[in-house]
């Protein structure tokens, strides 16, 4: 098998995290499947081509939010050919109408895939599309986050993409003050699985209205935190975030 991975976010941006590919396997990534915003749902749709030489069985592998056992579909696809699955007419297989997760697309074949995000309201036009891709980072940055400016506020999610579990560290730097970022350890996401993040409800964001940047790094689970900001943090409001073992957090 080969293996391809990618991932949407809702709202502005798409992130890959983490890079867990062997020789001989083909997987397509992707967070935030059957994804919604705060006034609109949308319904993901793939199309996917089978790029290799032999006809092939093709294993989409659906993660509700963090679980570490997927839902299984497969549909076959002959060499050369294309196929399209909509999220939407998925129910009865066990993806609940407020499904929202991560997918890995698997097969013995190379495949390329892409993404749509369509949404419910026929006021909303925008459809947000991503494409596979067989790379990933421990490391990522996300340009533009946002809470109620400009009337939007983000939610952004960070897929597993390793073989192993995965601890991510979340900094959000405020564009106005970026000397000390606002830090969010989330530990153990299974192989796979994503966790998302909300702008909007993110108790650490307490601001009414927020810019700013934020940056993901990620590690195998257990692994020590080198980082000095691991242990304490200031967040942007009176009051101490004392973080223990790369994640533990309690407020004084």
């Amino acid at each position: 098998m080969n293996i391809l991975r990618s991932a949407v976010i809702a709202l502005i941006v798409s992130i890959l995290l983490f890079s867990g590919s062997t020789s001989d396997t083909s997987a397509v990534e992707i967070p935030f499947v059957d994804d919604f915003a705060y006034n609109t749902e949308f319904v993901t749709a793939f199309t996917y081509y089978n790029a290799g030489t032999s006809n092939t069985t093709v294993a989409f592998n659906f993660y509700n939010g963090r679980a570490s056992t997927p839902i299984v579909i497969t549909r076959s696809l002959n060499a050369g050919a294309g196929g399209s699955l909509y999220v939407g007419s998925l129910g009865p297989t066990g993806l609940s109408p407020s499904f929202r997760g991560a997918v890995t697309i698997t097969s013995n074949q190379p495949i390329l895939s892409t993404l749509v995000h369509v949404p419910s309201s026929t006021s909303v036009k925008a459809r947000a599309i991503a494409n596979a891709t067989r790379g990933g980072s421990s490391r990522i940055i996300f340009a533009s986050v946002l809470k109620n400016y400009y009337g939007l506020t983000s939610i952004f999610s960070v897929q597993n993409a390793s073989s192993s579990n995965a601890d991510f560290r979340v900094s959000i730097y405020n564009a106005n003050d970026p000397s000390t970022p606002i830090v969010i350890n989330t530990l153990n996401v299974p192989p796979g699985a994503a966790a998302y993040y909300d702008m909007g409800a993110l108790s650490e964001i307490m601001a009414g209205a927020f810019t700013g940047s934020a940056i993901v790094e990620g590690r195998v689970s257990g692994t020590p935190c080198a980082h000095s900001l691991c242990k304490t943090i200031r967040p942007s409001a009176p009051g101490r975030y004392h973080i223990g073992p790369c994640g533990t957090r309690s407020v004084s």
